[in-house]
């Protein structure tokens, strides 16, 4: 959760990349093979209803649902994950 009052300085992101990138690197080198991936709750309303696309291309991140609340539930498998 990135604080609002930083959310428009691309924090975010910045976090979600290192983040991804991080579990992604300990999981392909065999380091922990757990999570598979990551999945994310997209709180921020804006974001929300500006990203209506079911996979984002930049990020990786699919499109899986909406919870109670209306946010978009997306997710991320790392490369070679088995479900």
């Amino acid at each position: 959760m990135v604080d609002p009052g930083h959310r428009r300085h691309g924090l975010a992101i910045d976090l979600l990349f290192k983040t991804r990138d991080f579990f992604e690197t300990r999981f392909t080198e065999i380091i922990e093979r757990e999570p598979i991936g990551i999945l994310l709750t997209l709180e921020n309303e804006a974001i929300n209803a500006a990203f209506q696309k079911a996979a984002w291309s930049r990020t990786g991140f699919i499109c899986i649902d909406f919870n109670q609340n209306g946010y978009q539930m997306r997710i991320y498998y790392f490369n070679d994950a088995d479900i």
